[in-house]
């Protein structure tokens, strides 16, 4: 019995093992050739097995991608914590940016008053003494965010690749993707309404408007930078994204 049991977990790390590395094989072609360029017979040939590995561990080319899509809005978040620390990746997760099911557990204001408490970038020193902790905190995310878009790294490039691909009416990436920016927009605007409340955000900047802005600026950076590296100068961005902030949603 104790045999036939070892026997089944290390099949079931096998196969664990051989699907990481298909991901990893998918990240790596899709970041390169795109989505619809890249087949299943591919990307078992990149991770070293035969061509027909991935059909007989995830059955469609739609299923792997929506499972890589979730994983890819998940390390997202993790890249996101490298660059801004712990507050930073635990509000991206709050924010929804990475969250796989069920919603966001919400804004609170202890988390927003413990990202204020870390030292402050450089360039939200360059910015001075502005507005009240909400606004501060949602500068720092956006300025995380567009820095992790510099890193270059393929899971990040394979995951605006399949944003893009996300795009068409019918495409199973649609709903992936569209409830992903959903949690993202609700999170901003629950940010800006904390922020109203405690008198730290213009109280005339409507919150659902502001944040389909924000969600749209970052997203639209960063998918300009991802076509065109060379050709847009990301940290002239990451300064003007933070003053935009600073100035539309800053008390008078």
């Amino acid at each position: 019995m104790a045999s036939s049991a070892g026997k089944q977990r290390t099949q079931e790390e096998r196969r664990s093992r051989a699907e990481r590395s298909m991901l990893a094989a998918a990240v790596r072609l899709f970041s390169r050739r795109g989505v619809e360029q890249t087949s299943m017979a591919d990307i078992g040939e990149e991770a070293g097995y035969s061509r027909g590995l991935a059909n007989h561990h995830f059955g469609s080319r739609a299923e792997l991608v929506e499972r890589l899509a979730r994983r890819s809005q998940a390390e997202f978040v993790t890249s996101l914590g490298d660059t801004g620390g712990e507050e930073l990746r635990e509000l991206a997760e709050r924010f929804g940016i990475g969250v796989e099911t069920g919603e966001q557990s919400g804004i609170t204001q202890d988390l927003v008053d413990r990202l204020d408490s870390r030292p402050p970038s450089a360039l939200l020193k360059d910015l001075g003494d502005f507005g009240g902790v909400e606004l501060r905190a949602l500068v720092a995310l956006a300025d995380a965010y567009l820095a992790t878009i510099g890193g270059g790294s393929d899971a990040v490039r394979a995951f605006f690749v399949m944003w893009g691909a996300s795009f068409p009416g019918e495409t199973a990436l649609r709903l992936v993707f569209a409830a992903n920016d959903a949690r993202f927009r609700r999170s901003v605007e629950e940010l800006v309404r904390l922020g109203q409340l405690n008198g730290n955000i213009d109280a005339g900047a409507d919150p659902a408007g502001t944040a389909t802005v924000v969600v749209g600026l970052l997203r639209g950076i960063s998918a300009q930078y991802t076509v065109d590296p060379g050709g847009v100068d990301l940290d002239a961005a990451r300064r003007t994204t933070a003053r935009f902030l600073r100035d539309t949603l800053g008390v008078a």
